[in-house]
């Protein structure tokens, strides 16, 4: 209830308008800071959590103390320190971004629901590429568990129908999106094959060789 109460709190500092000075820095952070919070409820991250609320707490603050830049407060730290600030706090929002994109192929992996659904409402994964992903999983499991929480996600024709099965979908665009991510799976694992059976011959030949070697065989 305590972390809860204290989220709520740096949200209301969050929600407020972005600060003017070096808003081309700040502005990705803050934007994303309602996603990054997001992920203290995805299960799959519960490891990351502390450094999450951590990340979360000097987002506020700095964003509290750009505002008091922006506004000429003498009480602000300095421009230069706030910027250093936001360099450091830029890093970190990449690196939740990125830890975002793997939490959401493991939820996938582990069809956990929930976590998937709140990484998507995070707004950090690529978009076009985690809802060919959805597709995807929504074609093979739409059988066998409740998806119906994802069918907004999955509104993507142009005459606003909801898409059921993808495969089904003849005349969706996202749908040929998804069969050439198939073909270009197949693609990698039948290069992947070439290669080990290669490296299988080459280590044949190699102990063919041995043998002949050592039975004195030219």
């Amino acid at each position: 209830m305590k972390l809860l109460l204290l989220t709520f709190l740096l949200l209301n500092t969050l929600y407020a308008q972005n600060p003017a000075i070096y808003a081309s820095l700040g502005d990705k952070i803050y934007d994303n800071a309602n996603g990054i919070d997001l992920l203290l409820q995805v299960e799959t991250l519960e490891a990351h959590h502390k450094k999450i609320f951590e990340y979360m707490f000097t987002t506020s603050e700095a964003k509290k103390q750009g505002q008091m830049i922006s506004d000429h407060n003498p009480t602000a730290i300095s421009p230069k320190e706030y910027l250093n600030t936001l360099r450091k706090l830029s890093k970190e929002n990449d690196y939740y971004t990125r830890i975002a994109r793997v939490a959401y192929k493991k939820a996938i992996a582990d069809a956990k629901l929930k976590d998937i659904k709140l990484l998507l409402d995070s707004n950090l994964l690529e978009n076009e590429k985690s809802l060919i992903e959805l597709e995807l999983f929504y074609e093979v499991n739409a059988d066998k568990l409740d998806l119906s929480i994802f069918m907004s996600y999955l509104n993507i024709n142009e005459n606003g129908n909801k898409v059921v099965k993808v495969k089904k979908s003849s005349g969706n665009v996202n749908a040929s999106k998804v069969e050439r991510l198939r073909e270009k799976e197949k693609r990698k694992e039948l290069a992947n094959k070439k290669e080990i059976d290669a490296e299988i011959d080459k280590q044949k030949e190699e102990l063919h060789k041995k043998q002949k070697s050592e039975l004195g065989i030219k």
